[in-house]
């Protein structure tokens, strides 16, 4: 994939998983936005010296920036010929990326002055979810964009 492939994935991936986080937030009444929790540990962190709101861009900016970061080490997984490239796969990778982003999480909140006040096991089994709903629309967005420029190497695997 050139970078533009990349960047779009990484926006459609992330989009995809940060709207399952939304949704799940609403419907378990819970604060699991990604974005917003970003900004309230860069707040509440003592060592960065900014105090974003609750809404600022700079969680989003984050979120969408360790998205690529994701993205982009799987295509280099594929493209080293470490991984080939298959829907399982990319599950497998959402698993490993999950168990990430749980210790991310983990050290993160270890590290502030005041961490959320959320229910920490909930929020560590839905970032597992969003992880692999990151994945396969990953994965999907491999098969289309490979489809769309006739990438034969992605749509024969």
């Amino acid at each position: 994939m050139n970078i533009f492939e990349l960047i779009i994935t990484a926006i459609v991936s992330t989009s995809v998983m940060t709207l399952f986080s939304y949704r799940y937030a609403r419907a378990r009444s819970s604060q699991f936005k990604e974005p917003e929790l970003l900004n309230l540990l860069v707040k509440n962190s003592g060592i960065i010296p900014l105090s974003p709101s609750k809404k600022n861009i700079l969680g989003w900016i984050l979120h969408y920036a360790i998205g690529f970061f994701f993205v982009l080490i799987f295509e280099i997984l594929l493209s080293t010929g470490i991984v080939d490239f298959s829907l399982v796969i990319c599950v497998v990778y959402g698993i490993v990326i999950g168990v990430i982003g749980v210790c991310s999480w983990l050290f993160m909140f270890s590290l502030n002055n005041d961490p959320p006040k959320i229910r920490f096991s909930e929020f560590y089994v839905h970032l597992l979810l969003a992880h692999l709903f990151f994945a396969v629309s990953m994965g999907l967005m491999y098969i289309l964009i490979a489809s769309i420029t006739n990438n034969t190497v992605i749509i024969m695997r």
